[in-house]
């Protein structure tokens, strides 16, 4: 993610983008980005639950 963060910065600061596009695209990069940590979140807790049930008891 920072890769594409980096490009954005890049081409606004050379002037491909104009800086409010620019801003733009870095908030819907980092919703993105908030998104799939939601998503690893979610799989991290299911593994959790799932190890508790099959076992009977907490870890």
């Amino acid at each position: 993610m920072t890769d594409k963060a980096k490009a954005i910065m890049a081409a606004v600061g050379t002037g491909q983008v104009p800086p409010d596009t620019g801003e733009r695209l870095l908030a819907a990069l980092g919703n993105y980005a908030k998104a799939i940590e939601m998503d690893e979140l979610e799989r991290r807790i299911s593994a959790l639950e799932q190890g508790e049930t099959n076992d009977g008891d907490k870890r």
